[in-house]
């Protein structure tokens, strides 16, 4: 796709005209070719408030989910699971858990460390891990436990960038949930970095 056939492309998706299935197909296409303007155009599609139209409220989710995929650090700010509500958020991550359960940094990297420890305390409460299923026997992976897998990669990538935000991050979290000891372990692989 060259630049021409992207702008020419965008122009129409931004028309508004076009059937669901198509324009998430081609807003895709978009983003993945890095069209100028096509993630700008997509954060647009990121309303502040919840929408009430079922329709509406499923392009949104597929929008959220194409930014924070074909973003850049930041662009993942436009969508937080904590203003979207308990349903719509839980939507977002379980879509997320189900191709990203143990390899998050593909969808982290949109967000910076602050961020990332607030979605992972979102997930905390809404998914807790004394609800978690038993990981431990193998067998079929549920939506449930595809999402405590994603939970838990979530702040074991905070560990791994080895930022110092990312550290300043986990040692907030220490002493906020001081109940989760295997938190310090996370902050000492973050500063081994």
């Amino acid at each position: 796709m060259d630049d021409a056939l992207g702008f020419a492309l965008l122009g129409r998706i931004k028309q508004d005209k076009l059937k669901p299935r198509c324009f998430d197909q081609l807003l895709t296409a978009l983003l993945e070719k890095r069209v100028p303007g096509a993630l700008e155009f997509a954060l647009s599609k990121i309303p502040r408030k919840v929408p009430t139209a079922v329709k509406r409220r499923e392009s949104v989710l597929y929008a959220a989910r194409l930014v924070i995929i074909h973003g850049e650090r930041a662009t993942g700010r436009a969508f937080g699971t904590h203003q979207y509500g308990h349903k719509l958020g839980r939507n977002f991550v379980e879509g997320l858990a189900s191709d990203y359960n143990h390899a998050p940094a593909g969808v982290l990297k949109t967000l910076i460390e602050t961020d990332i420890g607030a979605f992972w305390e979102w997930m905390l409460a809404k998914y807790p891990i004394v609800e978690d299923p038993n990981r431990s026997h193998g067998g079929f992976v549920t939506t449930r436990w595809a999402v405590a897998n994603f939970r838990d990669s979530i702040i074991s990538y905070l560990a791994d960038i080895g930022t110092t935000a990312g550290c300043v991050e986990l040692q907030r979290l220490i002493v906020k949930y001081p109940q989760l000891t295997w938190l310090r372990r996370l902050l000492l692989r973050g500063r081994n970095k």
